[in-house]
């Protein structure tokens, strides 16, 4: 990156902005598209913002009420860009991430489309498909 701190400075962000507002929506759409232009920074931006973001935010029903459906498809969005990586998908089923997408995906219609709940799914699927290969790592032969 030509601006080192940029990851460093949305992550601050990320993890310290009032939650579910439209500034915490511009920064995960920003901390996306730097995870999908710089597949380096997955690492760095899973390790500091995906605990936060799913136990703090998606797992909070105040969060989740005042919220719009913006936050989630962004939230969503960057979780699964981030899910790229083995580490990250641990770190999800680390705070139950699969547990959390699960209750996301019992939303009203107006905060969660078919699509979003889909993806929702689909992550839940990739971090048990990790979690399950790293189990049978473990065990060995």
């Amino acid at each position: 990156l030509s601006f080192p701190h940029t990851v460093k400075c949305l992550c601050y962000i990320a993890t310290h902005a009032i939650y579910g507002t439209p500034l915490m929506c511009k920064v995960l759409y920003a901390l996306k598209q730097l995870c999908s232009a710089h597949s380096a920074e997955r690492e760095e931006i899973g390790a500091i913002v995906v605990k936060p973001l799913l136990q703090d935010q998606l797992h909070n029903a105040e969060v989740l009420q005042k919220c719009k459906s913006e936050f989630l498809t962004h939230a969503i969005n960057l979780l699964q860009m981030l899910s790229s990586l083995k580490e990250n998908c641990l770190r999800m089923d680390d705070v139950d991430g699969r547990k959390i997408l699960q209750g996301l995906t019992e939303l009203p219609s107006d905060k969660m489309s078919d699509q979003l709940k889909e993806q929702c799914r689909s992550l839940e699927t990739r971090i048990r498909e990790v979690v399950n290969r790293e189990h049978e790592i473990a065990r060995g032969p």
